[in-house]
């Protein structure tokens, strides 16, 4: 039997390293070069674009110097990496990359095994941290790198402690200590060695590494150890103990005299929601109410672990905010307060209750109680109330869309530098030219100018990064969409509706299982107030992975039926041979639209794969619609 051949190695985590099949190092002459190579390896098929390497790796240039410096360094990376053989690295047309049969990167071989399950092969394949010890220089570059780090680093860290439950006596230990050393305050990391020492007889080193944890979270953080983290020395742990706290935010209750002014507790609650999702270690969901056994009962129906509620009173310029936080094991009440504001202190109130609330459940969270959630907010209540008020309207009815626009620039007036509503502005003008057939492309241009100027004003903000990727995708600039998307992510890795446009972007962009993984994930995590069009955009995933019946089931649960929702049934039903219903659905969009066509339909869908359009076209076709 033949040994099966070694390939050339790649190694990206834990530190860059290039070695031929032989296992002799391969050194590079550049950081740039590194950085590349790093960026293709990571891109979806190891082939990134021009444009995206350009955008990452020289930022801070101009368009021409910018692709002259890439045609140099292409030059000099085919010189350096010609002796791994001529087909490990290609550069054609407006595309650089890596051949995956004639490589062996360390960082495919990780998700591979991720994605398999194989917790032991993904703990021996993680070295340590991506790219360890690179540095550019380069602001773009290294905002990508640290999402990408994160991504990493997260996943290590669920599939170590994972790995240290399948095992046992010094294997134990040795996977929970790699799992200390990714995350020195992580206090479930510490967990997990304590737990590995006792169960192996070692009392006194789980004593050692008790104060261990001990003396660091009082030094990096400022807390004690949770009392789950001491009982350890004295019982076998549970699995329970190293679980993501979870948490319920309840509308807050309107109980101003006005009840218009519901969209004003509201938008406090969406906040809370926000702020708190910004915690990496504390899942977070959002309810449309209460049940009728109360905040405890609405807990446990959701399955969380902590619920809180409040009310909003507004009298004149006063305003008072009552908030509890409950624990629903126990029904007990952790935390209760009442804060007493004017108008102009709102954002700080706010503020206060998120610290507070992760204050209380520092002894179960890796956050210091001193981290802020640090978007700006806008300058004055009146600008940030109309801000809510057009959040607080319906998508998709004209009228709605119009008085939202009239909204968001009152609130640019009274605050021209409040990003938020910039941002959503900019969100506006790309749905009114996705959802109108003769909206002229104008509106993309002012989406995007607009988006750019929100990301200018509030860098911090995932909300504005999640505008301008939008106004990316639609102009079909898929690098500049998903780095802004990531970005987003990398804020606020909870905000549901991100990772559900995450899901759009991705599906548009050809890879329907990892879009459906995403809006799967903002799904469990939003599942009880679920927008509308998470099911549009999952069925539009569906259809373009040939599931067809999925895709009518989707397109289905939608209130209303749209001209393009009316199309993707009749489209959907064409291709399941069904052309009695294709064809009602296809009356029904033409009567919405008339001047529908196949064409005008394929120019608002930013298909990157040719096949796609063509494969949206011929159910379209099939269904009776005109080219």
């Amino acid at each position: 039997m033949n040994a099966t051949p070694q390939l050339p190695r790649l190694q990206l985590l834990g530190g860059f390293r290039l070695a031929g099949a032989q296992g002799d190092e391969l050194r590079l002459s550049s950081r740039k070069g590194q950085a590349l190579l790093a960026v293709v390896a990571l891109a979806p098929g190891q082939s990134a674009t021009r444009a995206k390497l350009k955008a990452l790796l020289w930022s801070d240039r101009g368009e021409d110097q910018a692709s002259a410096s890439l045609r140099q360094l292409l030059v000099i990376l085919r010189k350096e990496l010609a002796p791994l053989g001529p087909t490990v690295f290609w550069a054609r047309n407006e595309s650089v990359g890596l051949d995956p049969d004639a490589l062996d990167i360390d960082v495919k071989r990780f998700m591979a095994a991720e994605s398999a399950g194989d917790a032991a092969q993904s703990v021996a394949s993680y070295a340590g941290l991506l790219l360890d010890g690179l540095d550019l220089g380069d602001q773009a570059f290294e905002e990508w790198l640290a999402a990408e780090r994160g991504k990493f680093l997260n996943l290590a860290i669920g599939l170590f402690e994972r790995h240290a439950t399948e095992l046992s006596g010094e294997e134990r230990v040795a996977v929970a200590q790699r799992l200390v050393a990714l995350d020195p305050l992580r206090e479930a990391s510490h967990r997990a060695l304590i737990s590995a020492y006792v169960a192996n007889g070692e009392a006194a080193l789980a004593n050692k590494q008790f104060e261990a944890c001990r003396t660091i979270l009082a030094r990096q953080l400022g807390v004690t150890p949770a009392a789950d983290t001491e009982a350890l020395l004295a019982k076998p742990p549970s699995r329970a103990a190293n679980a993501k706290p979870s948490i319920a935010v309840l509308p807050f209750a309107n109980l101003s005299d006005d009840p218009a002014q519901r969209y004003f507790s509201d938008g406090i609650t969406a906040d809370i929601v926000t702020e708190l999702s910004r915690f990496h270690q504390l899942l977070v969901q959002a309810t449309k109410g209460k049940k009728d056994d109360g905040a405890i009962g609405t807990g446990r129906e959701l399955g969380v672990q902590y619920v809180t509620e409040g009310s909003v009173r507004r009298i004149g310029k006063r305003i008072r905010i009552t908030v509890q936080l409950l624990d629903v094991e126990t029904g007990q009440n952790v935390w209760a307060e009442r804060f007493d504001a004017d108008e102009e202190e709102i954002f700080e109130v706010q503020d206060n209750i998120v610290r507070s609330i992760a204050s209380q459940l520092s002894d179960r969270l890796r956050i210091a109680v001193v981290e802020k959630a640090s978007r700006k907010p806008p300058a004055n209540l009146a600008a940030y109330e109309c801000f809510l008020q057009a959040d607080a309207l319906p998508i998709g009815v004209p009228e709605a869309a119009i008085e939202a626009r009239r909204l968001c620039r009152r609130a640019i007036d009274l605050d021209p530098d409040y990003a938020r509503a910039h941002a959503f502005l900019a969100s506006s003008y790309t749905l009114e030219w996705i959802l109108h057939i003769t909206a002229p492309d104008s509106l993309l241009d002012q989406a995007l100018d607009v988006a750019k100027k929100a990301v200018a004003l509030d860098e911090r903000d995932d909300f504005c990064h999640a505008a301008l990727a939008r106004a990316y995708l639609y102009r079909h600039s898929y690098d500049l969409a998903e780095f802004h998307y990531l970005k987003a992510h990398s804020i606020n890795p909870n905000n549901f509706n991100i990772i559900a446009g995450l899901g759009i972007f991705y599906g548009f962009f050809g890879e329907p299982e990892r879009a459906l993984s995403y809006i799967r994930e903002a799904l469990a995590l939003n599942p009880h107030n679920t927008p509308t069009w998470y099911w549009r955009n999952r069925a539009v995933v569906h259809f373009l992975g040939r599931e067809y019946e999925q895709a009518i089931e989707g397109f289905r649960r939608s209130p209303i039926q749209p001209d393009w929702v009316e199309a993707f049934l009749a489209a959907s039903y064409a291709q399941l041979g069904k052309m009695e219903e294709a064809r009602q659905h296809a009356v029904a969009a033409l009567r919405l639209t008339p001047n529908l066509t196949i064409a005008a339909f394929l120019k608002k869908d930013p298909y990157r794969r040719r096949e796609d359009a063509e494969h949206v076209a011929e159910g379209l076709r099939k269904a009776g619609f005109p080219e």
